[in-house]
């Protein structure tokens, strides 16, 4: 297989943890640096939990509540439409923990159930089977 960055990869591990293409990708960028929504995320790559929240805005006015009821819809709706449940429970209770500053928590939520971080941040998150999940 090849690594990441293009040289042809030696080692078992890289290729056990999932970490190598079949082969270079040249219209791929694997710089370390985030990219704007809608561009190609580097393959492989994973980046640590940023503990800069993203902004958040609504086109209508809500109140802390009505913000909580649609968290809460969220949250037991998404399961039902794609993904894997585990992986959804996962980002429920790292999103939750991130909330709360518990920073290294989440951080280990999302590594303990195999979740990759391209971003750096828990907005687009993919399991290790690729599935991609939208927060």
């Amino acid at each position: 297989c090849w690594s990441c960055d293009g040289r042809l990869c030696e080692t078992p591990l890289c290729a056990a943890m999932g970490n190598c293409l079949s082969a270079p990708n040249e219209s791929r960028s694997y710089n370390d640096e985030p990219q704007a929504s809608g561009e190609d995320v580097a393959l492989g790559k994973n980046r640590r939990l940023s503990t800069n929240p993203l902004p958040w805005t609504s086109d209508e006015r809500m109140t802390f509540e009505e913000v909580q009821a649609r968290r809460a819809e969220f949250w037991e709706t998404s399961p039902a439409f794609e993904g894997r449940k585990e992986i959804w429970e996962a980002l429920k209770a790292a999103c939750n923990a991130f909330e709360t500053k518990e920073y290294e928590l989440a951080q280990s939520i999302v590594n303990s159930a195999g979740i990759s971080l391209p971003r750096g941040t828990l907005s687009e998150v993919y399991d290790e089977l690729g599935n991609r999940y939208q927060i």
